[in-house]
């Protein structure tokens, strides 16, 4: 993904059998943002590659094939009503490999830095009784609040309190420990398990 160069772009020819005029959003006039999952991070395609997937994606094209970097893709796209923000419109396939990669478009830039700022706010208003425990503390993932990935909800709206010790053989008496651990209780402990 994210190509200097891509060379030899060929349609299928065959439309989705689907009427493009009740399927295409309503974005179809917009620019167009393309991004390829790689292993987890979604990486943009550079220009004419994107110029190429969106051509095609508006016109209809059931698939698209051209090479990056000397390697033969294959884009498959997908139509329908089922159509959501955020979500794989398409497939690339390595011709060699068979290696297989979601692929979605936005309808620009600024739209899909708009729908992750909008995730990041859902998903600290999610934790927001996490933050304000006081009997517990969070350790959360340094990509909250970037542009480069959003962590998920907690699975319950207040964290839930689950009991634990250290064990009875583990003690912080020894004259080493700061005052702060010699005073740590070992038993009765409670976390919030997420």
């Amino acid at each position: 993904c994210a190509p200097s160069a891509c060379v030899g772009a060929v349609g299928s020819g065959a439309r989705s059998e689907q009427p493009r005029a009740s399927v295409l959003p309503a974005s179809v006039f917009e620019p167009g943002y393309w991004e390829c999952d790689v292993d987890g991070s979604w990486m943009p395609y550079g220009w004419p590659c994107s110029s190429v997937l969106e051509q095609a994606y508006c016109q209809g094209w059931g698939t698209v094939e051209f090479r990056l970097r000397r390697i033969k893709y294959n884009f498959r796209f997908s139509y329908g009503p089922s159509f959501e923000l955020g979500r794989p419109c398409a497939a690339q396939v390595n011709t060699e490999t068979g290696k297989e990669r979601d692929v979605r478009r936005w309808a620009s830039k600024q739209q899909q830095r708009h729908f992750i700022e909008q995730q990041v706010r859902e998903v600290i208003v999610a934790w927001q009784a996490w933050l304000t425990a006081d009997w517990a503390w969070l350790l959360l993932d340094q990509k909250i609040g970037t542009t480069g990935g959003v962590c998920d909800a907690p699975h319950a709206a207040t964290p839930p309190r689950d009991p634990y010790s250290l064990g009875l053989f583990c003690s912080f008496n020894e004259p080493w420990w700061p005052d702060l651990m010699r005073r740590w209780p070992t038993q009765g402990l409670s976390r919030a398990a997420h």
